[in-house]
């Protein structure tokens, strides 16, 4: 089994390319999530607790901070995709997500490609609820998005539209 810090290579790209668009567009962004509040040793120990609340909260937490003119979102980074080209949303970080927006909280998620929505409207077309060493990653139930019904936005246009309130520019 790989650590974290090994699988973490293509998503801190990823990221940091999203920051950087994000920066552009003159927010502010700073790193999250547990990749940069926890030490290896911690988030190993977290894999462990399987299904304890506390736990997938920490495990799930989003990866950036995005701050503009007194607003506040945080953004999820998700930069695995299957060879198949569909997307997958671990449950877990659905379910976190969706208690954060219930609470007020604002969390985006940004696909490769820079396929962007809200979590609370990712819809799925499939799911697979038992965990698998085969998966990679997280080894965490997932689901494949419905990519229409959960409303993806090219990065660009959802901050124009939605974190901006104004229309995209051509």
């Amino acid at each position: 089994m790989t650590t974290f810090t090994a699988r973490t290579g293509k998503h801190e790209n990823l990221r940091t390319q999203v920051a950087r668009v994000l920066r552009q567009s003159g927010f502010f962004v700073a790193p999250y999530g547990q990749e940069h509040v926890l030490p290896e040793s911690v988030r190993e120990k977290l894999r462990e607790c399987q299904r304890d609340l506390t736990a997938l909260y920490l495990r799930f937490q989003p990866d950036l901070i995005v701050i503009r003119q007194a607003r506040c979102w945080l953004a999820e980074i998700k930069s695995r995709t299957s060879t198949s080209g569909n997307l997958s949303y671990e449950l877990d970080s659905k379910s976190v997500a969706d208690r954060l927006w219930a609470i007020g909280i604002p969390v985006f998620v940004v696909f490769p490609g820079g396929r962007t929505t809200w979590t609370h409207l990712i819809a799925f077309k499939a799911r697979f609820e038992q965990p698998s060493a085969e998966w990679g990653g997280s080894h965490t139930p997932f689901g494949l998005l419905d990519d229409h019904e959960s409303r993806l936005l090219p990065l660009e246009r959802f901050i124009a539209q939605e974190l901006l309130d104004e229309e995209p520019s051509a």
